[in-house]
């Protein structure tokens, strides 16, 4: 395909045949090819909102399942390229289950309302209400959503302890420029928050104090991106009704990483505190000040002590290789987010990150802090990591991986339950790397009960009962839009505990789902991370 111009694409535009939807198909430079550049395709459920089910990064081949109405064989500009495609082939035997002690629940895809549209979904976050059982779940369905039919945060609940989710409210969060990163958490009144990014303008807190039927709508800070928020719990230095929101500062405060918002009337209204400050000069690191913003984990609250936690890594860092995300800090306030003082939780090797993508983590009941993250080491296949500290994040464990050796896994996700006991969900192939065409993508669990040891045990096991991804997955965020590969699955993905100490765990599938779909599944057999909460 040579020249032309389709929805900005440099490439080669046709039709679905709807019988070839879920065959295998293969992308391949034709042996007569006298051109030169990269070959890559997508494919799309909606060619006027740009919606894509799947995409391949073909250089020079591609292969994966086919999906959606339409694909686009792209090139960059002024290529010149002869290809073959083929489909209609027969999909790849998908691995071997992982059994484990644990049983989770068959993986179900969360619905639409009859016509709507759901947009670019991914990036699904869950909370568990245990003062109702209720299940919530939101996705963002890709900023601005005023550009199209789709709401901006969809927006699940369960009252059957996940046997059926469905959307109470549709259309609540609609706003033109919302759509981006989405956050779902209840306080401890029965009520429920969702955080909507919009467009890194502004940041939307949406508050529902009837469990999701009815929601009213704040803004909090401008030029915001990846705004988290949390509960301050019972022991709240600002009291009961205080939530805690951070966000990536990007240019809005030069030198800084993070901006910190607080509300201490349940969400009404929230406040700029501060930043979150780098804090590397004690860790014996320079920040170059010309480098904006960080990868930040989702917030996590010690319920007995109130302190707050946040996991980050930033390319302001500099060592030997220039900018760099191979430094995780973990940084703690104790005085509801006035000061902070950062701990170096790991620092890999030079060359290494741990972007791959955003680093988590969570607090026990007896104050242990969990830091997760993925990396790739030398000679290693990569994987992902947890790092303890049994001293509120003073001092820190050896990192230690916790998915198989001969696996590759990206996007950890963190809870935490009584003491020592910890649970992640994580992305995983048996492909070598995860720019592999030919890689089959399934979701993984795996639970610790010694995790506060010294020699801490993890046993693994899978969720997801079909292949959840075909192809590769690009882990550098909008990097991906400017670089190439596969972001059909965003950013991450999210597991919580719930009031039974059960894990409740959410992905996106566009592996096995036509368009692709938000997943839930619960575990309903194994060991449990304990069902109280924490005692002052």
């Amino acid at each position: 395909a040579s020249g032309g111009a389709i929805n900005a694409v440099n490439g080669y535009v046709f039709a679905i045949d709807p019988t070839e939807v879920g065959s295998a198909f293969k992308l391949d430079l034709a042996p007569t090819n006298s051109g030169a550049g990269p070959l890559s395709i997508a494919f799309y459920t909606d060619m006027v909102n740009g919606i894509t089910c799947s995409t391949y990064d073909g250089t020079p081949s591609a292969a994966g399942v086919v999906c959606g109405a339409y694909a686009i064989v792209y090139t960059s500009a002024g290529a010149d390229l002869t290809f073959v495609y083929q489909d209609g082939l027969a999909v790849p035997a998908p691995p071997p289950f992982m059994a484990s002690k644990f049983a989770f629940s068959a993986p179900i895809a969360l619905p639409f309302p009859a016509g709507a549209e759901q947009g670019n979904i991914g990036e699904p976050s869950v909370d568990v209400d245990p003062s109702n059982d209720n299940i919530y779940v939101t996705s963002p369905t890709g900023v601005p959503c005023g550009a199209s039919n789709a709401e901006c945060v969809v927006f699940w609940r369960s009252t059957d302890g996940g046997s059926s989710l469905v959307q109470p409210a549709p259309n609540a969060f609609l706003s033109p420029l919302g759509g981006g990163d989405s956050d779902v958490i209840h306080d401890g009144l029965g009520h429920v928050l969702v955080a909507d990014l919009r467009s890194l303008v502004d940041t939307g807190v949406f508050r529902s104090v009837d469990e999701g039927n009815t929601w009213t709508s704040t803004d909090t800070g401008p030029c915001s991106d990846r705004e988290w928020i949390t509960s301050g719990g019972p022991h709240a230095t600002t009291g009961p009704l205080t939530i805690y929101e951070t966000q990536n500062s990007g240019v809005c405060t030069p030198g800084a990483l993070l901006q910190f918002w607080r509300s201490i009337d349940d969400g009404q209204t929230f406040l700029p505190v501060g930043v979150v400050d780098a804090d590397l000069g004690s860790l014996g690191y320079t920040a170059d000040a010309s480098v904006e913003g960080a990868v930040e984990a989702k917030l996590a609250v010690d319920l007995v002590t109130g302190d707050i936690y946040v996991a980050w890594a930033t390319q302001a860092i500099q060592d030997a290789t220039g900018a760099t995300t191979r430094i995780l800090v973990v940084s703690r306030s104790t005085d509801g987010g006035a000061t902070w003082h950062g701990h170096l939780a790991y620092a890999g090797p030079l060359g290494t990150s741990i972007q791959n993508l955003f680093p988590v983590i969570a607090v026990d009941h007896g104050g242990n802090v969990y830091a997760g993250f993925s990396t790739q080491l030398a000679g290693q296949l990569m994987g992902v990591y947890v790092t303890t500290s049994t001293d509120r994040g003073a001092t820190r464990s050896d990192a230690r991986r916790v998915n198989p050796t001969d696996q590759t896994a990206v996007f950890p996700a963190i809870a935490a339950g009584d003491d020592g006991k910890v649970d992640l969900t994580w992305i995983g192939t048996s492909g070598t790397s995860v720019g592999d065409a030919s890689n089959q993508w399934n979701i993984f669990f795996g639970q610790s009960r010694n995790a506060d040891g010294a020699a801490a045990r993890w046993s693994v096991g899978q969720i997801s009962t079909q292949v959840m991804h075909y192809g590769d997955i690009c882990n550098q965020g909008l990097n991906c839009n400017i670089f190439g590969g596969n972001r059909d699955l965003a950013d991450f993905i999210s597991v919580t505990i719930d009031g039974d100490g059960n894990a409740n765990a959410v992905w996106t599938d566009d592996g096995s789902q036509s368009p692709k779909a938000i997943m839930f599944s619960k575990q309903i057999g194994g060991p449990r991370t304990g069902k109280l909460p924490p005692k002052s």
